[in-house]
């Protein structure tokens, strides 16, 4: 080899081992200047980066070079794990603004878990230790302001119970950092729980979610939440996100709002529930459509009582309502309220109707239509006669098996539709004593009578310009001068309020009596609750206790008594006693009084389709509950029972009513947010009077 040839070769050697070098040079200067956690070496530290470093910890190729490996060990450990996962999070989630050194690395947290809910004023916090750390730094903070409730220098433990919390369903927040005697390592990350037990969701009840609505009220009602005391509902209309309705209410499950547009309007409606902890999440809300249902239909005939509808079938007729694909047609019998049909009936404007008696009966009829988006408001009611003469009146006084102990009498019955005459006999056994005709709308007629111990028997027949009426009252059987006087009451005194199942009733001996009846009547219905026939004790006062009551219903009752004669022919009694009123109560009555009521009045009549109720206010009471129930003989039903905290102060307007002479009661208790106290006794009104023939 020549010489030329060897400095050519020294050449290359040369180039080539100073080109290593500065390749050597490049790599340790690109290593030094390396951020950590910068593995992908694109100048940031984010998620990309976390994501390269955990398919490294499960294995996944291509496996991460030396440079990248010393880029991930953000806490210069000597290792890749999930503990620089968690640090490199920290720090992109802005937790941290540098990775620690000496390999002080965040806690790990384990108690309260993440969402949990801890009674009580004290809770315990527990974590994991960190090699290293002398001692570790506690942060809560509320999660409603962020800022810091309590912050905490620790010793070497890891736990801790902290008191003073409210527990009264604040959120909050907690983390933990470990330090040396010289710095602090990363904070942990947060986790968040709630001091006091969180009230569960209610469960909507009514109306059903995607239900349609026809009314410009509705009734929301929902479940009962274990340990609530109130209760918030929002109602939203179309999109608005400002509530149409937003109403709280006391340990009530409903709710009566009113002002409901019948235009297709959808509304949504949600509940929660709260006490003095605060308020439970809302429940997921169920929607309404308010529909645009049909106007009331016109009555065509028959509309009269001066035209008398004889035979066993009455054609109905009414106009047309537009929109209307469907009518309902409602006959109910004057007299007593019970319906001879309610039958819907398609496209149609008129109906053929059988089943009528033709002796004179008084009807009342309606109708109402539907379109698609359901039925409309009812007609006003119209009311005819079947058959040429009127029907038979309903006696009410003297009472059946009445004994009577004075010379005058006075006989009263119900007036009868169309009727303008009445005639009154009076039997003494087989042998018309007396007739007496009454013309005129007079239902009532005062008669002379000698005290002598006779039996008579008495009933009554209406007429109108057609004639008598060709049936009579069912006759009632009345004695005339007892020789037993109406017992004297003595408890439970009128208008007072019982406690408990069993009830005993007193009243003063009669003399000569041999035995006595006791009556016991429930006031809503008018039905008999008890009655009991008792054999009579020594001495001035007589007893019999009945039981049976059910105090929770607090029911209203009233009881009176007569003495009488047992004989082989059967009893003879004497008068009855007045009736006297009470209350059967719960045996934990509140301390709120019962509200006096004001009107209407007891016997009063209120017109129109809105009543208002008034009563004196209670001191100390947030809210009332008033109850409007039928008093003609389906009394049990409600027609209204509204809880009425806003305004809580009466008068109360309700509308709704039909303004048709249907008889109501109505009462009223108050409350105070967490009792309902005592009922009032119930007060009778009529809505609406009696159309008077000219």
């Amino acid at each position: 080899m020549n010489n030329t040839h060897r400095r050519k070769v020294g050449a290359k050697v040369t180039l080539a081992l100073l080109s290593v070098f500065i390749l050597l040079i490049l790599l340790v200067s690109t290593v030094s200047s390396q951020m950590l956690g910068d593995v992908n070496f694109d100048g940031v530290v984010d998620i990309r980066d976390v994501v390269l470093v955990q398919r490294h910890i499960l294995g996944y190729q291509p496996p991460l070079t030396s440079v990248q490996l010393t880029a991930a060990d953000v806490n210069s450990d000597g290792m890749v794990n999930v503990v620089d996962v968690n640090l490199m999070m920290q720090y992109i989630q802005g937790y941290i603004n540098s990775f620690p050194t000496h390999h002080l690395y965040a806690p790990v947290l384990i108690s309260p878990v993440e969402g949990a809910s801890i009674d009580g004023s004290v809770v315990s916090f527990q974590w994991g230790a960190v090699t290293g750390a002398t001692r570790y730094q506690l942060e809560i903070t509320k999660v409603s302001d962020g800022k810091v409730f309590r912050a905490v220098d620790l010793g070497n433990s890891t736990s801790t119970a902290q008191d003073a919390f409210a527990n009264d369903g604040v959120q909050y927040r907690w983390r933990i950092r470990a330090g040396s005697s010289t710095q602090w390592g990363a904070w942990s990350l947060q986790r968040t729980f709630t001091n006091g037990a969180v009230l569960p969701v209610p469960t909507l009840s009514s109306p059903n979610n995607n239900s349609a609505i026809t009314d410009s009220s509705v009734l929301f009602r929902w479940n009962a939440v274990s340990g609530a005391t109130k209760y918030q509902l929002e109602v939203l209309r179309g999109t608005e996100s400002v509530p149409f309705k937003e109403v709280t209410v006391g340990n009530i499950t409903m709710s009566e709002q009113f002002g409901f547009l019948r235009d297709g309007t959808q509304y949504r409606w949600r509940v929660r529930a709260g006490n003095n902890t605060g308020w439970g999440g809302w429940s997921a809300y169920f929607t309404l459509t308010s529909g645009s249902v049909p106007v009331a239909p016109v009555l065509v005939s028959p509309i009269s009582v001066l035209t008398p509808m004889p035979g066993r079938q009455v054609s109905f007729s009414w106009q047309a309502v537009s929109g209307a694909i469907n009518y309902e047609l409602e006959i109910a019998n004057e007299r007593d309220g019970s319906f001879l049909t309610k039958a819907s009936l398609g496209n149609v404007t008129s109906s053929i109707q059988r089943g009528f008696e033709d002796e004179g009966t008084s009807y009342r009829w309606r109708v109402r239509a539907a379109s698609s988006d359901g039925w409309g408001a009812w007609s006003n009611y119209a009311t005819f006669i079947n058959g040429d003469k009127p029907g038979a009146p309903a006696l009410s006084r003297p009472e059946a098996n009445e004994n009577i102990g004075r010379h005058w009498i006075n006989f009263e019955w119900k007036p009868v539709i169309g009727a303008d005459r009445y005639q009154l006999k009076i039997s003494k056994g087989n042998t018309v004593y007396r007739t007496v005709s009454v013309q005129g709308r007079t239902t009532s007629l005062q008669q002379d009578f000698p005290l002598d111990g006779s039996d008579y028997t008495w009933t009554v027949m209406a007429g109108n310009v057609n004639g008598w009426g060709e049936v009579w009252a069912t006759p009632r059987f009345f004695t005339v001068g007892s020789p037993f006087a109406a017992p004297v009451q003595i408890t439970p005194a009128t208008f007072s309020t019982q406690i408990g199942t069993d009830i005993p009733l007193t009243w003063r001996t009669v003399d000569g009596a041999t035995i006595y009846e006791l009556e016991v009547i429930d006031f809503v219905t008018g039905s008999v609750f008890k009655t009991a026939t008792v054999t009579p004790v020594a001495g001035s006062v007589q007893s019999k206790t009945e039981t049976g009551f059910i105090p929770a219903n607090q029911n209203q009752y009233k009881w009176r008594v007569r003495a009488g004669e047992s004989l082989a022919g059967g009893n003879k009694w004497g008068s009855w006693s007045g009736y006297w009123h009470f209350i059967n109560e719960n045996p934990a009555i509140p301390s709120l009084p019962a509200p006096a009521l004001l009107s209407p009045a007891e016997g009063a009549v209120a017109t129109g389709t809105a009543v208002y109720f008034n009563w004196t206010p209670v001191s100390g009471a947030t809210s009332y509950n008033l109850q409007v129930l039928y008093a003609n003989g389906s009394g049990t039903q409600f027609v209204y029972n509204a809880a009425i905290t806003s305004p809580p102060s009466p008068p109360y307007q309700q509308g709704g009513f039909p303004d048709d002479v249907t008889p109501f009661y109505w009462r009223v208790r108050s409350g105070d947010g967490a009792n309902w106290g005592p009922w009032s006794f119930y007060r009778h009104f009529t809505n609406g009077y009696w159309w008077v023939l000219p």
